[in-house]
């Protein structure tokens, strides 16, 4: 405000009696009552709320301040397509301000050291924080089966991104925004609040985390619990002040916002965020998880409750096995429409208890989309990786580091040592009395012995990755006999949760060849675990006719050679067999 007694450019002065209509009482911009002088006159309506109202008052108006100075800058040929400009976007007045304020802050300025100084974000506590958050919302969404709710919401958030913007926040992306009630009640992010008040109780026990880190971390959580690969995050997102507008999302159904097609709205609504069309395709692969209800998108009749919904939502089954918790209805795009995986591909079509939308058909249809769909159909594998990675991306539209290049997960090395010393005790105990020698090393052989140098992806190049735990894997006809020592790994699994499947097993088998006088092998450990079995075929062959090949030694040097071994390094492994022994029942 300007007052009588300052600056003299109004009559109205200190005092309730002496201001206008609109300074008579002090009132702040998140409703609560304002604590100071009452009087003078001001700009704008609500002189305790930044925003762009400076520019969009309608004046004259008797009861605001309109002198001189503010006339130019409205009226300046000049000057006034900048204020018509801040009039009609508030984002791009407020980013221009925080940049202008910024250098009006540092005019003339003489710094005790060049550069002067930051105040530093506290990276370490705010890694604490995520690390302890995790803990607890893994063991909540596991719990209350939240998988599909939560990616959406962190898609959506991500969703509203434009590549061709590069103003923060106004480009939309991974900021938080959609927590606002105006952006929460967008068309598209029906049924999301629900959503919200979830990731709002870890909000309030860590306010220092980010409502876009939170949203982005459940929604990867919900990945790997569900059965999906495990994505690499990346944290310390900041968030947006202002929701975004309208529009953004892509719709299911026609018009497509006047578009010919569904696959040109899709490619319009996906192109402007900067994916490709695998990127597409691999993203809607998501929908191998949840369901759309009538009360929400409408693409569907099928609502809430267990009789609106379809013999697959008539119950609620996670991929493990386990009963979920939660509503049942509506209607899914897959069978299993808590597990993740390729289904989304794989389901035969038209089926009446699935959904399948114009934008689904789009995919599997479209000249350029097919060949994508068609190969995650045939490749599990190569639809997990390409998820995985388009997740990732997806998850970083649009979003602002604290730092330069965000804050990851410190892993916990020295924890993850403490468990590997104790762990290692108690086995080599177990395994002593128990004589557990040939199987062990066998079961660890067989786990690495699926590698394929050639193949540059992890975990499809197979190796030591723990997935011979994995019922198909274990089922091959090569690993016969192998449950038991899965067993036995799995007591060490459950009691050192942190260890992975690949290092115990790793571990049993050097430790066995240690305790049957063999020599110490000097091991590396902090292996990840796969999170799906390899196929079927890559083990040496006892008998002949070894796969059509000519003779024993080129089927030998066939499958170790495909693992990088040398013709030495053959000889000297296949000496393990000093150990062991065969059997009708197994090989």
């Amino acid at each position: 405000r300007a007052f009588k007694e300052r600056s003299g450019t109004t009559e109205n002065g200190y005092g309730a009696k002496k201001g206008t209509k609109h300074t008579s009482s002090v009132v702040r911009h998140d409703g609560r009552d304002g604590v100071g002088l009452m009087g003078g006159k001001s700009w704008t309506k609500n002189w305790l709320s930044f925003d762009n109202s400076y520019f969009t008052e309608k004046r004259p108006d008797n009861d605001l301040l309109w002198l001189p100075t503010d006339k130019a800058l409205q009226t300046d040929p000049k000057f006034s397509p900048h204020f018509e400009k801040y009039a009609q976007d508030e984002s791009a007045f407020r980013a221009d301000y925080a940049e202008v304020h910024k250098q009006l802050s540092e005019l003339g300025s003489k710094w005790v050291v060049p550069g002067g100084i930051r105040l530093e974000f506290d990276v370490a506590g705010y890694r604490a924080a995520l690390s302890e958050c995790e803990r607890e919302m893994i063991a909540a969404i596991d719990e209350e089966s939240w998988f599909p709710i939560l990616i959406r919401l962190a898609w959506h958030d991500s969703g509203s991104f434009d590549v061709s913007n590069p103003v923060w926040p106004a480009c939309g992306g991974a900021n938080g925004s959609i927590r606002f009630k105006d952006e929460l009640n967008h068309g598209a992010n029906a049924g999301l609040a629900k959503a919200k008040l979830f990731i709002g109780r870890f909000k309030e026990k860590y306010p220092m985390l980010s409502w876009a880190d939170l949203m982005q971390m459940a929604s990867a959580i919900s990945v790997r619990l569900a059965g999906g690969p495990k994505i690499q995050m990346r944290y310390g997102r900041l968030d947006a002040d202002e929701p975004v507008k309208e529009g953004n999302l892509p719709d299911a159904l026609p018009p497509f916002k006047g578009e010919p097609n569904a696959a040109t709205h899709l490619r319009n609504v996906f192109y402007r965020m900067g994916f490709s069309d695998r990127e597409i395709v691999a993203l809607s692969g998501a929908h191998t998880l949840g369901r759309a209800f009538k009360e929400r998108s409408g693409t569907t009749e099928n609502g809430y409750g267990a009789k609106k919904g379809t013999k697959h939502t008539s119950s609620v089954v996670r991929h493990d096995g386990r009963d979920g918790v939660g509503l049942m209805g509506g209607k899914s795009w897959t069978k299993n429409w808590l597990s993740f995986d390729n289904s989304y591909f794989t389901e035969k079509r038209p089926d009446n208890d699935l959904l399948w939308l114009p934008t689904d058909k789009a995919l599997q249809t479209d000249p350029k989309f097919s060949p994508h769909f068609e190969k995650y159909a045939q490749d599990e594998s190569a639809f997990r990786a390409d998820y995985a990675e388009v997740h990732k991306q997806l998850s970083e539209l649009g979003s602002k580091w604290v730092v330069p290049g965000g804050i990851r997960l410190e892993f916990d090395v020295a924890g993850y040592r403490a468990a590997l010393s104790e762990c290692e005790r108690e086995m080599i105990a177990a395994i002593d009395e128990e004589s557990w020698f040939p199987i062990l090393i066998r079961l660890a052989w067989h786990d690495s012995g699926s590698f394929d140098v050639s193949n540059p992806v992890w975990p499809a190049c197979g190796g030591a990755n723990g997935s011979i735990r994995f019922k198909d894997e274990l089922n091959h006809g090569a690993n016969a006999g192998l449950a038991k020592a899965k067993l036995f790994i799995g007591r060490f699994k459950e009691k050192y949760p942190m260890l992975s499947w690949a290092d115990l097993m790793q571990m049993a088998s050097a430790i066995s060849v240690r305790l049957a006088g063999g020599p110490k092998i000097q091991m590396r450990y902090g292996r990840l675990d796969a999170d799906e079995p390899v196929k079927e075929g890559n083990l040496p062959d006892a008998l002949p006719p070894f796969k059509g090949e000519p003779n024993a030694a080129t089927h030998l040097r066939n499958v170790f050679y495909r693992m990088g071994f040398s013709d030495r390094e053959i000889v000297a492994l296949s000496g393990a067999h000093t150990l062991g022994r065969a059997f009708k029942e197994r090989s």
